[in-house]
């Protein structure tokens, strides 16, 4: 006779003996114990070279949890990329900062937690924590790249803020007020502005404060006269002549 082999099953009860054959239809896992004729203690299978070709792979499953958390990351993924823009805008705005500031803060928080399950002996966790938050930081993501990369955002002043890739203003909700198209553009007082000063192909002009284009940027150069609502314009085709405009 060859020699006996026993393993104990998931109910912890012992099977055998049983010959090498009959071992390899039984599926047994790496981990389960097992012992032959002539070993001092019970070991896994892993550990006994000829039960190799015996072990078992477990097929992958996918728990309920896991196919929720899937459908959230995506379905929330795509809600917080077309959001999140705007969401970062109104935040900064409440604080009067860089709309890119928000993301970052979003993105260190979303890191931070990812780490405190990794080292916090709470790696079972690890999957379902990163799922949770990585549309948070996807989103953070896009935000920090569209207003500190893509366009240069200044920090918002009183519900406003000026972009500066194609210069133009937004408001608190991310929202276009003057069109993203100028060269530059200056309020007449950051605390308490009333216009715009543009500039649009080296030639100057008058923005009010919801983008309406009050004096075009048409001038060599454009300056208040006298108040904020009187304007002299100068133009070199017109050779010094001066003309004043009233909003």
């Amino acid at each position: 006779m060859g020699i006996s082999y026993y393993f104990m099953d998931k109910a912890n009860k012992q099977v055998g003996p049983l010959s090498l054959d009959e071992f390899k239809q039984k599926g047994i896992m790496r981990e389960t114990p097992v012992w032959r004729e002539g070993m001092p203690n019970w070991v896994q299978a892993k550990d006994i070279p000829e039960l190799h070709e015996c072990i078992t792979s477990p097929k992958p499953q996918i728990s309920v949890v896991q196919i929720v958390l899937i459908l959230y990351v995506t379905l929330v993924t795509i809600l917080s990329l077309l959001a999140g823009k705007f969401v970062s805008a109104f935040i900064a705005s409440w604080f009067n900062i860089y709309p890119y500031i928000p993301g970052i803060v979003i993105l260190i928080i979303g890191v931070l937690s990812i780490i405190f399950f990794l080292f916090y002996k709470k790696r079972k966790y690890l999957l379902n924590t990163t799922l949770i938050v990585l549309p948070f930081l996807l989103s953070s993501l896009f935000s920090i790249f569209y207003y500190g990369v893509l366009n240069h955002a200044y920090r918002f002043r009183y519900d406003r803020c000026i972009i500066e890739k194609r210069v133009g203003v937004m408001d608190k909700f991310g929202l276009e007020i003057v069109p993203y198209i100028y060269d530059n553009i200056a309020p007449n007082s950051y605390r308490s502005p009333a216009y715009y000063r543009a500039t649009y192909n080296n030639q100057e002009g008058i923005l009010a404060l919801d983008g309406t284009e009050i004096i075009p940027c048409i001038y060599d150069d454009v300056d208040t006269w006298l108040t904020t609502d009187n304007f002299m314009v100068k133009s070199g085709k017109l050779k010094g002549y001066q003309r004043y405009l009233r909003l």
